[in-house]
Order: structure tokens, then sequence, then C-alpha cells
């Protein structure tokens, strides 16, 4: 599954954990869009899967009979520009952004974010879309939306004229390995699981 965050965080980390314990394993990473990335694990094409959903345990018929291995559980923060009147705020209601233009990331983020928006009583005016994490901070910096982003990625935050802001209730994003119940007796399969557990929870 495409999940930047990830791909930034977890996967070097765990490959770091698995390469010390086992320095002739190859890691091969894919990038692909549900449902196809389930499909590849359904197809024996891949033995893990890294997935997110914004409903703790959520499972669809994508995922229906494979075990899950919850990994991270994170919120997502208001990422806002330097000189936005809500920037120096210790939290902000979502209703608040009503009048705001939205960066959207990608169609899963975004349809969490417009649900979430709906419940706080409006629709966000999505200016433009990008799940290029960079993309969306440099898009804010320049004054251009407002978004909301994972706090995983706070951790690459590279533009300075942007800040990150809690929300007064959080919208969580849920982040679980995915592979099949009989894989995971597989020692190399095992492993690289656990790994994965070990790097989501290194500070």
């Amino acid at each position: 599954m495409r999940l930047p965050s990830a791909n930034a965080y977890l996967i070097p980390r765990a490959a770091a954990i698995l390469m010390r314990e086992r320095p002739r394993l190859r890691v091969e990473l894919s990038e692909l869009e549900p449902p196809d990335s389930f499909a590849k694990l359904r197809g024996a094409e891949c033995e893990l899967v890294i997935g997110f959903g914004y409903v703790d345990g959520d499972q669809d018929a994508a995922t229906a009979d494979m075990l899950r291995v919850p990994l991270l559980s994170e919120q997502l923060d208001l990422l806002l520009p330097r000189d936005h009147p809500l920037a120096d705020r210790s939290t902000v209601d979502l209703a608040e952004l009503a009048g705001e233009r939205w960066i959207g990331g990608c169609l899963r983020c975004r349809d969490a974010v417009t649900k979430a928006c709906a419940e706080a009583g409006f629709e966000p005016d999505l200016a433009c879309t990008t799940d290029d994490n960079l993309a969306i901070q440099a898009l804010v910096g320049a004054g251009l939306g407002v978004a909301l982003v994972p706090r995983l990625l706070l951790s690459a935050l590279h533009q300075q004229g942007v800040v990150a802001v809690p929300l007064k209730e959080p919208l969580r994003r849920h982040t679980a390995v995915y592979t099949w119940p009989d894989l995971i007796q597989v020692p190399v399969v095992r492993a690289a699981i656990d790994a994965l557990v070990s790097a989501a929870r290194l500070p």
C-alpha cells in the first residue's frame, strides 16, 4: 500500500533491525494502492502488506481472513501557515476551519477528513490534492490551504513556514501489517513482523 510515513519511518527502522539479525536477507518494497496491495498478498506475490485505516481494526472484503497485527495509532494534526491566526493555539476545534481552503491527501485520507469535517458541520473546500508529504507542506507554507497530516509525518517536517497544531477532538489513523495466519509460522515472516512491531515502538 502507498504509505509514505511507513516508508520514511517504519520500513528503514524495521529493515535495519532485520539486517542486524539476518544480514543475508533481501528486503523488497513495492508501493501499491489498495486493493491492489492486498491482491498481491492473496496471489502469493508478497508475504506482508502494511496498510492503514481510520477505524481501529477496520476490516473489509480486501482483508477478509487475513491476520492483522497493529503497529501504530497516531493522531492527525492540523498543518497551518506560520502566520495563520490559529497558528499559536494549543488546540483547534475543527469547526473553526469551516471557511478555509484545504490541501487534501490520498483518497482514503481525503475521505476521512471530509467525514470529520461533515461531523463538524461543514464541507471542506479542497483547493488541491496530493499524496506527496513534501508537496503538502510546501502548499500549506505558501498559504494555499490548510491540511490534516498524521503525526508520524511531522518527523519529516521540512518547511519553515508551517506549524502543526493538535485538534481538540483528535482524528486518529491506525497502521497495521497484514499477512496470512499460516505465513506467520514462517520464521522470516515472523521476524519481519517482529521487526516492524519493534520499529513502531522506537521513539
